[in-house]
C-alpha cells in the first residue's frame, strides 16, 4: 500500500489514519467527473491528456515500473490547468485531492457571484467603510453596467441579510 507523505509521521505521533496515494487520485478524479458530467463536457475533450492519463488511467498513466507512478497526482502546473479546464477556483483541485473538500466553481451565472477570499474578512471600523464607500463611488462610472448590477446585487443581498438577523 502506497501512502502519501507524511501519513506515516501522522499515523505513529497522532494516530491518524494514513492516505493512500490511490485516494488522492480517487477523489480528484471524481469531482472532474462529477463536474464534467453536470456541465455536458467530455473530460477527454476538456482536459490535458496528461492529465487526463493521470486521472482517468490509459497507456500513458503508467509509464515505467515504479510503482509511485501508478497513483501520480498532477504536478502544481497540471492541477492550475485542471482548474482553468473545469472552470474552478484556483487551488480547488489541490484541495480536492489532499483535503477531499468541494471544489469552487467560477460561474456565478446571472443569479450568483463567486468572492473568492485568501482569507476571512475582518471587522471594518467606520472609517474604512466609508473609505470603501468613496472607491466604489468613484470606480462606478467606470465600470459596464453588468459590473454596477454585480456590486449592486452583492451590497444589496448583504445589507438585506445584515436587517433580517437584527430584526
Amino acid at each position: 500500500m502506497l501512502w502519501q507523505k507524511g501519513s506515516g509521521t501522522r499515523l505513529a505521533l497522532h494516530g491518524e489514519p494514513p492516505v493512500c496515494l490511490e485516494d488522492l487520485t480517487a477523489r480528484l478524479r471524481r469531482a472532474a467527473e462529477i463536474r464534467c458530467s453536470d456541465r455536458g463536457w467530455n473530460p477527454a475533450a476538456r482536459l490535458e491528456p496528461g492529465v487526463m492519463a493521470k486521472l482517468f488511467g490509459g497507456d500513458d498513466a503508467i509509464t515505467d515500473v515504479d510503482l509511485g507512478n501508478l497513483y501520480e497526482l498532477p504536478s502544481a502546473p497540471e492541477l492550475v490547468d485542471l482548474d482553468d479546464a473545469l472552470e474552478w477556483v484556483r487551488g480547488s483541485a489541490e484541495k480536492v485531492a489532499l483535503t477531499g473538500v468541494d471544489p469552487i466553481p467560477l460561474e456565478g451565472g446571472p443569479t450568483q457571484v463567486v468572492i473568492q477570499l485568501d482569507e476571512p474578512p475582518g471587522a471594518v471600523d467606520l472609517t474604512e467603510w466609508f473609505l470603501v464607500s468613496g472607491r466604489a463611488q468613484a470606480t462606478a462610472p467606470q465600470m459596464t453596467p453588468e459590473e454596477r448590477g454585480k456590486l449592486t446585487a452583492v451590497l444589496q443581498n448583504l445589507l438585506d441579510t445584515w436587517l433580517e438577523s437584527h430584526g
